[in-house]
């Protein structure tokens, strides 16, 4: 037949209007081209694309199309008319090719429809052979353009800008399915990269420096219109994976920590804070927040027992507890000291290998001072403080006791006394010689040649304890 160049057909001016290139393939094929480089090559440049007539599988382009600039367009069934394209037709595209496939509502045995399949299949033996189904590439010439290497959408409705929706069953914008079969004689196939990607995000250039704000997967809201979230960002299905998060190293050498994950908070100023959950090298946990370096929390395993190591940013001060007993907070003030919120239950010992020691902390003493005599019994709550004795006069070689009423004691507790102030040195003989459940008995002797009226001021504490 004689050729027939596309260019050589006028341009039209509208939609519609000029000669047309149509091909009728009801009853053979419509164009069969062999042993040609390129089987089809369609070039459509117009120089007045605002006003380009459209080619296309159909007889006469749908109304609505003058902001589209189609290369080609092959249609399976009904043409898609433009109102039902990329964003209803609102926005100009150029497209090179445009595939489109309807399922009329007679046919009752197709189960899939697809405006555009690409397939690729390697018959030659060998490693390094890249087989692709369909690429999509978006390079630019000049500066601030957005660049899409592919965009798909999925919408529950016929693609135009109705805001009427349908029922669906499933929705998904983007689908991966990785298929691996047996070999023949039933052995799984070798994979010699070792390793089986349902995604790979990976990147190539000669930049020197990260970007900031760069992602290699980024998710935002489900509707960004009226602020709808996604239930879940990522989610895994019931044994989808042995391992449902993989995160590697901070950095390509050795000794370093792992990749953190990050959480974001907004305080009521306005602020952001984050807190990294990360190991480091030794494969500890680590919490740090705001992105700092100081740990203030490291979990761990020593000797197969776990430890809950955490530190503070003022002096990454630290405790090491080998069981949390009962629920509760641990925090820490401004000095670097640990304060819990209730008790600490210890299958170990408590041990200070500094000069501070092991004691009470502000708040857990208290003061108290007997009203008339020696023998007058006082009442002080605390399990520390200091209890101040009435001067009385004590005669030589005389003793007197009174109760420390004290609802912190418990009859295996094991109450200890001292004298502080205001006793003629080595004078008197002190000591706790009764406990009961809520109380004990101090008793005082002068042991000196002649009768004292001294006015003195006793240091106790509670030791707490138990019989079995």
């Amino acid at each position: 037949m004689d050729s027939i160049r596309p260019k050589d057909l006028p341009e039209a001016t509208t939609a519609g209007a000029g000669d047309k290139l149509i091909i009728d393939g009801s009853t053979a094929r419509s164009i069969e081209v062999k042993n040609l480089m390129h089987n089809l090559i369609i070039s459509y440049a117009p120089a007045n694309p605002a006003n380009a007539a459209i080619y296309s599988a159909s007889d006469d382009p749908p109304v609505g199309y003058s902001g589209f600039y189609n290369a080609l367009q092959i249609s399976q069934g009904a043409p898609m008319p433009a109102n039902q394209q990329y964003l209803g037709g609102a926005v100009p595209v150029r497209q090179a090719i445009v595939g489109t496939s309807v399922i009329p509502a007679t046919d009752t045995t197709t189960w899939q429809a697809a405006g555009v399949a690409g397939y690729a299949r390697g018959d030659i033996a060998g490693t390094g052979r890249n087989l692709v189904g369909i690429f999509g590439q978006a390079t630019t010439t000049v500066a601030n353009a957005n660049l899409f290497g592919g965009n798909a959408l999925a919408v529950n409705n016929d693609g135009s800008t109705s805001t009427v929706g349908f029922d669906a069953n499933y929705v998904t914008a983007f689908e991966f399915n990785v298929n691996l079969w047996k070999k023949s004689g039933g052995a799984d196939p070798t994979i010699l990269g070792g390793h089986v990607y349902g995604i790979t995000v990976a990147g190539s250039g000669n930049i020197a420096g990260q970007i900031a704000g760069s992602a290699g997967v980024v998710v935002n809201q489900m509707c960004v219109a009226t602020n709808i979230p996604w239930n879940f960002a990522f989610q895994t299905y019931d044994g989808a994976a042995t391992i449902g998060v993989s995160l590697g190293t901070n950095g390509t050498g050795n000794n370093v920590n792992g990749q953190p994950l990050r959480s974001t908070g907004r305080d009521a100023g306005g602020t952001a804070h984050t807190i990294d959950v990360h190991c480091d090298p030794n494969g500890a946990l680590i919490l740090a927040p705001d992105g700092a370096s100081t740990v203030v929390a490291h979990l761990s395993g020593i000797g197969g027992s776990t430890v809950f190591q955490t530190g503070n940013v003022f002096g990454n001060a630290k405790i090491n507890v080998p069981a949390l007993a009962t629920a509760g907070v641990i925090t820490n003030d401004a000095s670097g000291n640990f304060i819990s919120t209730t008790s600490l239950g210890l299958a170990g010992s408590i041990k200070s290998s500094g000069t501070a020691g092991v004691g009470y902390t502000t708040g857990a003493g208290g003061t108290v001072t007997q009203a008339t005599s020696k023998s007058t019994g006082v009442t002080l709550n605390k399990v520390s403080g200091q209890i101040t004795m009435n001067n009385a006069a004590l005669g030589s070689g005389s003793s007197v006791s009174f109760t420390l009423t004290n609802s912190t004691i418990a009859a295996t507790d094991i109450p200890l006394v001292a004298i502080a102030t205001g006793a003629t040195a080595g004078a008197y003989r002190i000591i706790v010689d009764a406990i009961a459940a809520g109380s004990c008995q101090i008793s005082l002797t002068n042991g000196t040649g002649g009768s004292l009226s001294e006015s003195l001021v006793l240091n106790f504490c509670v030791i707490k304890g138990v019989s079995a």
